[in-house]
């Protein structure tokens, strides 16, 4: 994952965004996902899987972790429900600690 390494230095450089906010959020989210866009081998499956106007998709990303960071409760979607191999994959979060 050519970006991978990118896109974890600009998450680790909160004083050029600020402290947290929703500007914060939405540059860190804006950043992440343009760096996995370009990437070689994560940019063609989001492609696959978000093949036109990535602004819908975008907002949500917006609006959860808002919810999550801010607790704004902006998002009401169910993140498990629409990625359906989230069960598979989700242990490498608790594993990678």
């Amino acid at each position: 994952m050519g970006n991978h390494a990118a896109a974890v230095r600009l998450a680790h450089r909160p004083s050029e965004i600020g402290p947290l906010s929703d500007h914060a959020i939405r540059y860190l989210v804006d950043s992440f996902y343009a760096k996995v866009r370009a990437d070689s081998e994560l940019g063609p499956i989001f492609k696959r899987a978000i093949p036109g106007d990535w602004g819908p998709h975008l907002a949500t990303m917006h609006d959860f972790w808002s919810s999550i960071m801010l607790t704004s409760g902006r998002y009401k979607g169910n993140p498990v429900a629409v990625h359906p191999g989230w069960k598979e994959w989700s242990h490498n979060f608790s594993d990678a600690g």
